[in-house]
Parts: C-alpha cells; structure tokens; sequence
C-alpha cells in the first residue's frame, strides 16, 4: 500500500498560459479535471481511492476561485485546477 499526491492543470492550460506581459507558462502535455482524477480509483488497477483535495485560499481572484461554494457548480468544478490524492493497495 502506498499514497501519491500530484497535481494537474485545467484544460485551459495545454497550449501554455500568458501569465503576464513577459511570462508565458510552457505547454501541458495533458490534463484532469477533477471528476477525471477521482474516476482514477475505478480504472487503474491497484488504486483504491482517489480524493480530491481542497486548495488553501488564495489572495484576489484565487480566494473567490478556491471558495468551497462555487465548487458544487459544474462549470466551475471542471474549471479549476486540482490536488489529487490517490491510495493504493
């Protein structure tokens, strides 16, 4: 038995992502959405669980994008990036 926690982009991300005038982030070669890392428990042998885990608040735009709420709406949800927690045994 073992745990791994990694972190995944949305699916804006792939082709790269201006962050400011002078910073482009480099291209993703793959994404999750949240549902698709919890959906990681039931196709891959050997994982057990899989959880999604919650982002600390930000400051500006990320506290309201890590607000608990805007979590249950789907939109938001497939949105945003996530922490997944995977269980293995």
């Amino acid at each position: 038995s073992g745990r791994m926690m990694f972190d995944s982009i949305s699916r804006r991300a792939p082709g790269g992502h201006e962050l400011s005038a002078r910073y482009l982030t480099p291209a993703m070669p793959f994404s999750l959405t949240v549902d698709e890392g919890l959906a990681l428990a039931g196709t891959i042998p050997g994982v057990r669980a899989a959880h999604d885990i919650a982002w600390p608040p930000g400051r500006g735009w990320w506290r309201l994008a890590s607000w608990p709420p805007l979590d249950r709406i789907g939109p938001f949800r497939r949105m945003r990036p996530s922490i997944t927690l995977l269980e293995f045994g």
